[in-house]
């Protein structure tokens, strides 16, 4: 999995900038996306209940993140 270096680019203005990191947030929040749906198939299936439990922990962790970029991305829309 290749994250998109060549859209990254050299900024000049804050508006420019604030565009990079709405697009590094898009990105992320792309890969938080797939991770979700899989761990939401993964919890659904027929699995050992010490490996549920790891991927409750994981499916969390993940959550947080997707909120974090939420704020982030909010803080983007405020500011640049």
């Amino acid at each position: 999995m290749q994250m998109g270096e060549d859209n990254m680019q050299v900024n000049d203005g804050p508006g420019d900038t604030g565009e990079t990191i709405q697009g590094a947030l898009q990105m992320l929040n792309k890969y938080l996306a797939m991770i979700n749906g899989r761990l939401e198939i993964l919890l659904l299936s027929d699995l050992p209940e010490y490996v549920k439990t790891d991927l409750v922990t994981v499916y969390q962790a993940e959550q947080e993140a997707s909120q974090i970029v939420r704020d982030l991305n909010f803080f983007c829309h405020k500011t640049f």
